[in-house]
């Protein structure tokens, strides 16, 4: 039996999605451009490790655990989405902050340097450095006033994580960041928390 809300006049369903991803998850706070470049000449030391730098792309929340802005979904999800409409004309995530979890032990995720080779200049080899999550999963839910869209719904999520996908992507990857949706879960009022992100 669906459990319902009432807001007003009009009925809140609320839906819980599960995404479960199937590649690592890459992230990019800064511009592609943001890469550890020794300096000229320079043999020894540096101030900073490559960690140093990939660990300046990683969102957290005010409990340092690592996830994405709820903006960085929704824009996702807005690029699927046809007919000149957008995800918040049919639905609403309460949430601002979206955890990324392992999908084993329901635990916070714990990250990696990710590095590839970036441009050369002036003859020097720069490298790109982004942080990395290897498994993960996520929780988000979803606020709508139509239970016919709960269809429409995992139609979007599925087809963002197949072709779309969440984090940085690197040009020509067509991997990270992809994931499943689990069957999606109809509940009563949520407790919606809220996150402040570093």
């Amino acid at each position: 039996m669906e459990k319902l809300v009432i807001r007003g006049n009009k009925t809140m369903l609320y839906c819980r999605v599960t995404c479960i991803g199937e590649a690592p998850i890459l992230f990019s706070r800064l511009g592609t451009e943001f890469v550890f470049k020794p300096k000229r000449n320079e043999k020894h030391s540096f101030p900073f490790t490559k960690g140093d730098v990939a660990s300046v792309h990683l969102y957290r929340d005010d409990q340092g655990r690592i996830g994405l802005p709820t903006a960085h979904l929704i824009h996702r999800l807005n690029t699927v989405i046809q007919n000149q409409t957008r995800f918040a004309d049919h639905f609403m995530i309460h949430e601002p902050f979206i955890t990324l979890l392992d999908p084993d032990t329901d635990q916070p995720v714990g990250w990696s340097t990710f590095e590839a080779p970036g441009r050369i200049v002036d003859g020097v080899q720069r490298w790109i450095l982004r942080a990395k999550v290897d498994r993960w999963k996520c929780t988000v839910l979803v606020a709508t006033e139509d239970d016919r869209a709960t269809s429409l719904l995992r139609k979007i999520f599925v087809r963002v994580g197949k072709k779309r996908r969440l984090g940085w992507q690197p040009v020509g990857d067509k991997t990270f960041g992809s994931f499943r949706v689990a069957p999606i879960e109809k509940t009563i009022v949520p407790e919606v928390a809220t996150h402040a992100t570093s």
